[in-house]
């Protein structure tokens, strides 16, 4: 149930990250669609139906009583719509304009199972749908009536001509008698019901045949959204950022902690104030998490805090964590080994100079480089009989080839000393992909921590990253510390918050 839940929350997370977009484009489709709609006039249609005969009744030679029904009655929709009935209904309407309007607001549709044309026409007049509606069926069955009785006029002629050009011989008796009988017949049909009919003539539609403004916005409401939703699915697709879910499965480390996102951690860390609460409970668990321990090797005593790429906040998290700490009464010795870009000394407030460079070249003892500073207003741990300690080693003095000195046996030897001073050794450094400064560091330090900082580190830098660490041999590689987690579902609410806090 909880890998359902997780799975389940996931798949959320990008509507939930772009709700702003979606809420946008639903309120400018959902409100451009009731505009354009609010000032539309109301369309109204109006319908009438046509009988058509079956040319098998029909009595007129030449008709095709074989003709599949379904293409006769398509063809009579065809005629039915053509320039000269609209120019007919044009004139029985009076209407002054192009006859080809009349066209273009009617619809004419053959019944599938019956020998019925029906006829629409819609407009924003009411009595005018009605009326071109009625016009083109009347004009449609006057044009078959009177085709139909010009044939068969045309077809008595022709019999009557025959008959008279046939001599009154004994020889020809029978063909004079069938001549008759045809001439008959076609004289009959011309009381005949006509072979195209209106059925149901048209009536002044009472209500409007499109939909109302707010019908037609609720319905771009709801196609809106689901564009939109697409759009979010498609933006999350070519986002390469992390995110807090798919860290630990992109560099394949474990997750040892979340720290959420805060806008005072900046400040905070730059005035020697105390790390805001939201921060610190992920710093106290991350804390946790070292002192007993990440695996077989025990409790490390010297950390190296690295990353995939600058700006994820991996100095900001090492002053967070000795601060940490020094909370429950540990010593603690902040190292910048970042001899390119240090921050240490900025976030510390404390000297550049004389620092690690310096004592790694001689020119300085250990114990004079090391600097104490001041936490702020943060207590130790009530009962700790020693005062803790927080010391800070920063960078010291710039120097060309960084990753040399790092490498040294002296930088060895420098770990070693500090180990059995302090309880704990934090160590900045460079990015991993950066340069190749942090990896001479990760071989003399007990365990390697990876900062991630959510919604910055690509997909790309993530996997590079593992890979990278992956090559080293005889390197512990703890886990990874999602940093400036925004999704505060995703971390879950604070079991509680002391009072101190």
């Amino acid at each position: 149930m909880q890998h359902q839940t997780r799975d389940l929350h996931q798949i959320v997370q990008p509507f939930r990250r772009r709700w702003w977009m979606i809420a946008t484009i639903v309120l400018a489709i959902t409100a451009g669609t009731y505009y354009y709609y609010k000032h539309q006039q109301p369309k109204y249609t109006a319908s009438t139906s046509v009988f058509v005969r079956s040319p098998g009744s029909s009595p007129v030679a030449g008709t095709d009583p074989e003709t599949d029904p379904s293409r006769r009655l398509q063809n009579e929709a065809t005629l039915l719509q053509t320039q000269g009935v609209a120019a007919a209904v044009a004139k029985r309407l009076h209407y002054a304009g192009d006859p080809r309007d009349l066209l273009s607001w009617t619809t004419v549709a053959p019944s599938a199972d019956s020998d019925f044309l029906t006829i629409d026409a819609t407009t924003t007049d009411p009595q005018l749908s009605a009326n071109i509606a009625n016009g083109f069926a009347r004009a449609f069955a006057a044009l078959n009536a009177n085709e139909t009785k010009a044939l068969l006029a045309e077809q008595q002629q022709t019999v009557q001509s025959q008959l008279a050009a046939l001599p009154r011989t004994l020889a020809n008796v029978n063909l004079r008698a069938n001549l008759q009988t045809e001439l008959q017949t076609l004289r009959l049909a011309e009381t005949t019901p006509p072979p195209v009919q209106q059925i149901n003539p048209a009536t002044v539609p009472q209500s409007r045949s499109t939909a109302g403004p707010a019908r037609n916005a609720a319905f771009a409401a709801v196609l809106g959204l689901v564009l939109a939703c697409l759009l979010a699915v498609g933006l999350e697709s070519f986002d390469r950022r992390l995110r807090h879910p798919v860290v630990e499965a992109e560099y394949g480390l474990p997750l040892l902690a979340s720290i959420p996102f805060s806008r005072k951690a900046h400040a905070a860390t730059r005035s020697g104030a105390r790390v805001p609460v939201a921060m610190m409970e992920g710093v106290r668990g991350l804390r946790t998490m070292l002192e007993h321990g990440t695996g077989s090797g025990g409790a490390p005593h010297s950390v190296l805090v690295t990353s995939a790429v600058s700006g994820e906040g991996k100095s900001t998290l090492i002053k967070s964590l000795a601060l940490g700490y020094f909370e429950s009464a540990r010593s603690v010795l902040v190292i910048d080994a970042d001899l390119r870009r240090p921050m240490i000394h900025e976030l510390f407030d404390a000297p550049l100079v004389p620092g690690l460079s310096d004592v790694l070249r001689g020119a300085i003892p250990l114990s004079d480089a090391v600097q104490q500073v001041q936490p702020g207003n943060l207590e130790p741990a009530i009962g700790a009989h020693d005062a803790p300690v927080l010391h800070v080693l920063t960078s010291g003095s710039g120097i060309s080839d960084p990753a040399a000195l790092l490498g040294s046996d002296a930088f060895g030897s420098l770990l070693t000393t500090a180990m059995a001073e302090y309880n704990m050794v934090l160590i900045d450094s460079t990015p991993i992909l950066a340069v190749s400064d942090a990896i001479p560091v990760a071989t003399h330090v007990d365990a390697v921590v990876v900062v991630a900082r959510s919604d910055y580190t690509t997909r790309d830098a993530a996997q590079r990253c593992r890979q990278a660490l992956q090559r080293l041999k005889d390197v512990n590689v703890i886990g990874v510390v999602a940093n400036a987690v925004r999704e505060e579902s995703e971390l879950g609410r604070p079991y509680y918050v002391t009072a101190s806090a």
